[in-house]
């Protein structure tokens, strides 16, 4: 229903104005619904710290996930290292020992053929 105007604009917030609103004042309207607001934003910003907390855990386990890889990586490649060179110096005993052999062979067969 329409109320009828008391001389007053219609955009003016006086406390006449206020109080004329059927007894309802902006307390009684939002009373419990901002004690639940506000309950709702303190249990999202817990909800958020703990996020936010899991979140650094997880960055402070990747780092540490990383410098783990690193040093395993660091390992490897001395390994390998090790390996490529263990295996020139085979090759190169190989030639080596490759070479007296043959040549002792040869000796030997020298010395056969001259015993009559």
């Amino acid at each position: 229903m329409a109320r009828p105007q008391t001389g007053k604009s219609v955009g003016a917030s006086t406390p006449d104005s206020v109080a004329d609103r059927e007894g309802v004042t902006p307390s009684h309207m939002h009373g419990g619904e901002h004690s639940f607001t506000i309950q709702m934003i303190f249990e999202l910003q817990k909800s958020m710290g703990q996020l936010l907390a899991k979140v650094d855990a997880l960055n402070t386990n990747s780092e540490k996930q990383q410098d783990k890889l690193d040093k395993i990586e660091e390992k490897l490649s001395t390994v390998t290292h090790k390996i490529y060179a263990a295996g020139v110096v085979l090759a190169i005993l190989v030639v080596v020992g490759g070479f007296f052999v043959n040549k002792a062979w040869d000796m030997m067969m020298l010395s056969i053929k001259t015993i009559p």
